[in-house]
């Protein structure tokens, strides 16, 4: 069993660390730094409800490809510039 120190631990990095979100007028977009190519889009039209964006964060969340908390605060970033 390896013993690491918190710094350790907050030092090391994360695979969400590298993404880059985008939000336009009809998508939330999330990427590799240094892509060009998006890994996820989530439309506009399917984020309408509270419960729709719950279900993307909770998928997000479960593929662990992003960081939660990060997700969260795009979704509700994207829910305010669209007025949802």
């Amino acid at each position: 069993m390896e013993v690491k120190t918190f710094k350790e631990i907050v030092e090391t990095e994360a695979p969400w660390d590298n993404i880059q979100w985008e939000i336009d007028d009809n998508y939330l977009s999330a990427r590799r730094k240094g892509h060009k190519e998006t890994f996820y889009n989530i439309e506009k039209r399917r984020m309408k409800t509270e419960d729709q964006r719950l279900e993307w964060l909770a998928q997000l969340s479960v593929k662990n490809w992003v960081d939660p908390y990060l997700a969260m605060r795009k979704i509700i970033e994207a829910r305010d510039k669209w007025n949802l």
